[in-house]
């Protein structure tokens, strides 16, 4: 699939609901989300593939196959992949193989849970993933931790309920929120996605 004008060869699942677990569905209504190559991580990799990211630290919340960790890493950043499933970051890590020739580096995450001390980074990625509002609520306290001074978010999104929580809870927090519409193409059908510029 072309990103900005190059060329990317993305592996994921065929069918995502084939993939449902249930007990993961019954203790905490997980669904296999990752398994899809969603237009929002289509958009941040677009908006991605047009930055100079060397020397850049990123992470990205929520990777799935990878796509955005894939093109941030392939435009010279230090990404560090994370999601909440271990066979998303197994297909993370292969795209990331496939298309940049490097290992990238893979951390189970739950946002709800997150480490004391989550560390910092200059860039915090996320596509599609306001798609529950208590995904929203974790993530409004999660993204400004991990924001270093003087980094930025950029958190795709399709205009899912759960986003204007998120954005209303990150400027409430003294963060600064600027957005931008995007147009993908996915299955022949045109796409709106915003994707959401974070700072302190």
């Amino acid at each position: 699939m072309p990103v900005g004008g190059e060329e990317y060869r993305i592996l994921h699942p065929e069918a995502a609901e084939a993939l449902i677990d249930e007990a993961d569905f019954e203790r905490d209504e997980r669904l296999p989300y990752w398994a899809d190559l969603w237009p929002s991580a289509l958009a941040l990799a677009g908006r991605l593939a047009a930055e100079d990211l060397r020397g850049v630290r990123a992470i990205e919340l929520g990777c799935g196959v990878g796509l955005p960790s894939v093109v941030a890493l392939r435009r010279g950043a230090e990404v560090l992949a994370t999601d909440h499933y271990r066979a998303a970051l197994d297909f993370a890590a292969h795209n990331a193989r496939v298309n940049a020739g490097r290992e990238l580096p893979t951390a189970l995450l739950d946002w709800h849970s997150p480490p004391r001390e989550p560390g910092s980074f200059d860039l915090v990625l996320a596509a599609d993933v306001l798609y529950e509002r208590r995904h929203a609520e974790a993530l409004s306290r999660l993204v400004p931790r991990l924001l270093a001074l003087g980094g930025e978010a950029l958190v795709a999104d399709p205009g899912r309920e759960g986003c204007a929580a998120f954005l209303a809870a990150l400027e409430r927090a003294g963060l600064r929120v600027g957005s931008e519409r995007r147009a993908v193409r996915q299955g022949g059908r045109g796409v709106g996605v915003y994707v959401h510029r974070i700072s302190r």
